[in-house]
């Protein structure tokens, strides 16, 4: 779902925080728990204590940046979690525009609960809930990194299915360099601060 929203900013894009949490709470009670993938303030007070915020921890960038692999593998570990505790238990992920990052959250769960057996059986999982949607490159290859480390993480032999990975499509993420050297008027090193 999008974020829940009040005042001038409800009647525009709906979604009205106390609408949403009578809704909820008539058909679930409190076995409920909504986890924020936005960085859009709401009252989380309103929902006493049953939401999970995950929103700092996604880009700013809006919808076109998939959320870190770190954090989908974390949400899909929490809801696993939470699910577990009781088959009354319900799990809301709430986003930005609540399509394509929610998307891809959803297909994770998915494929991380062994529903679905590939990414495109968990697209249209979603789409047949939510309707037709665009995921840009970058979220359909962070949905496959999700299924293969899934898959590693499953496997009697994790090494065999990471030795699967192509070296084409190893990446790299960062380059952290400690120390910057000294140099003297001959261009040598003097000494590594």
């Amino acid at each position: 779902m999008s974020c829940p929203t009040e005042g001038i900013e409800s009647a525009a894009f709906g979604n009205n925080i106390d609408t949403l949490k009578d809704t909820i709470e008539l058909k679930h009670g409190r076995a409920y728990r909504i986890y924020n993938l936005s960085q859009k303030p709401f009252r989380k007070e309103k929902f006493s204590q049953h939401v999970v915020d995950l929103g700092s921890q996604c880009p700013r960038q809006g919808t076109l940046v998939p959320p870190p692999i770190s954090l989908i593998l974390k949400l899909c570990a929490h809801v696993c979690k939470y699910l577990s505790e009781s088959a009354s238990n319900v799990v809301l992920v709430c986003c930005n525009d609540g399509r394509v990052v929610s998307c891809v959250a959803a297909c994770s769960i998915l494929i991380y609960f062994g529903v679905v057996r590939s990414i495109d059986a968990a697209l249209s999982a979603f789409v047949i809930k939510r309707g037709q949607i665009e995921l840009t490159r970058s979220h359909i290859r962070y949905l496959k990194y999700t299924a293969r480390l899934l898959a590693a993480m499953r496997s009697p032999d994790p090494l065999s299915v990471m030795a699967r990975f192509s070296p084409s499509e190893c990446i790299l993420s960062s380059i952290t360099l400690l120390g910057v050297p000294l140099f003297n008027r001959l261009r040598s090193v003097l000494v590594e601060i």
